[in-house]
């Protein structure tokens, strides 16, 4: 396979982070973070036309949460490795990380909230 451009936005580059899924050293372009995004919404859309497209008993039941919840737990990790060597580019310091679980809190505790 040819050397990925890390210039070029793709969803083969986002695939590359997933590789390197546990390298927390090295440099991160902007680039390569919105490619991994992008590769991430096409899993998500995947795993939510699945859902649409399969019987109403197995969308009710547990395994479509199981299904997202794997697929959240395969991309967390090459996330904040990608995250870490964005900052490493940024010259900027770990302290910025803790950013990543104040975000993750609130999205949880907005879903958790009754509705008005």
């Amino acid at each position: 396979m040819a050397e990925v451009d890390p210039n070029r936005l793709s969803l083969w580059l986002g695939a590359k982070v997933l590789r390197g899924a546990l390298t927390f050293s090295g440099r991160s372009t902007a680039t390569e973070v919105i490619s991994f995004y992008l590769l991430y919404m096409v899993a998500v859309f995947g795993v939510v036309s699945l859902h649409m497209a399969l019987p109403f008993e197995w969308t009710e039941s547990a395994n479509f949460t199981i299904a997202l919840g794997v697929l959240e737990f395969a991309f967390t990790f090459p996330y904040l490795a990608l995250l870490v060597r964005r900052l490493h580019d940024q010259a900027r310091t770990l302290r910025w990380l803790w950013l990543v679980p104040v975000f993750y809190g609130v999205a949880i505790a907005m879903m958790l909230l009754p509705e008005a």
